[in-house]
C-alpha cells in the first residue's frame, strides 16, 4: 500500500510488481520502466493480482504495458500519465489498411511485447480521476469487462482506444479525445 510519498523508480523490467494486490491512495510516482510501469499478478491464485487506485499522480514511461493487472483494474481517483511501448507514433498505417508495429502489421504474429496503457485480465473499473494514455497498442484493453463510471480520459492509441473483450460499460459522462484514425469499443471474444 502507498498512502504518500515522491518516488522515482528506473527499473530494467518491471517498476513496480506485486504477486497479490496493489494498492495505491497518494503519493508522486514517476516510473521508467523496460516491460510494465505497474504489474500485479498471481499466477497461483485467480483472484489476486489485482490493483487498486485511489489517488496519486502517476508518471509512467514503459516498453511495455504501463499498468498491468492479473485481475481487476480499479482507479477510483488521481491523475495518471503513461505512455506504453513508444507511444502511438510508433505505430504507423501500412498501405493495405493494416497497423505496423516495426515492420509487422496488427493481423501478423504478436510483437512478443505487450503495449497497452492499461490492462487487465477480468475486469478495469475507472470510477474517477484523469487518465492520459499514448500507447503503441491498445489505451484500455481488459480480456473480460470494462466499466466507465466517470473521470476524464485522454487517449492516443496505435490501435484501440477502448477494447472489452467481454461487455464494455460507459455510465457517465466524461472527455473523450481520441487519435484521429482511431476506435473506441468493444469487440467479442474469439471462439
Amino acid at each position: 500500500v502507498i498512502t504518500s510519498g515522491t518516488y522515482t523508480i528506473t527499473a530494467g523490467k518491471k517498476g513496480i510488481a506485486a504477486n497479490d494486490t496493489l494498492a495505491v491512495a497518494g503519493g508522486s510516482l514517476t516510473i521508467t520502466s523496460g516491460t510494465d510501469g505497474i504489474h500485479a499478478e498471481n499466477s497461483k491464485d485467480a483472484s489476486q493480482g489485482n490493483i487498486l487506485i485511489a489517488g496519486g499522480s502517476f508518471d509512467i514511461v514503459s516498453g511495455g504495458d504501463g499498468i498491468s493487472a492479473g485481475g481487476t483494474l480499479t482507479v477510483i481517483d488521481g491523475s495518471l500519465t503513461i505512455q506504453a511501448g513508444g507511444g502511438s507514433s510508433t505505430v504507423s498505417r501500412s498501405a493495405k489498411g493494416g497497423w505496423t508495429w516495426g515492420g509487422k502489421t496488427a493481423d501478423t504474429s504478436e510483437t512478443g511485447t505487450s503495449t497497452k496503457g492499461l490492462k487487465a485480465e477480468t475486469l478495469i473499473e475507472i470510477q474517477g480521476g484523469t487518465i492520459t494514455v499514448d500507447s503503441a497498442d491498445d489505451a484500455i484493453h481488459s480480456n473480460g469487462d470494462i466499466r466507465i463510471l466517470g473521470g476524464e480520459i485522454v487517449l492516443a492509441t496505435g490501435d484501440d482506444g477502448v477494447h472489452a473483450d467481454g461487455t464494455l460499460n460507459i455510465v457517465e459522462y466524461m472527455a473523450w479525445m481520441l487519435k484521429e484514425g482511431q476506435s473506441h469499443g468493444s469487440q467479442p471474444a474469439e471462439a
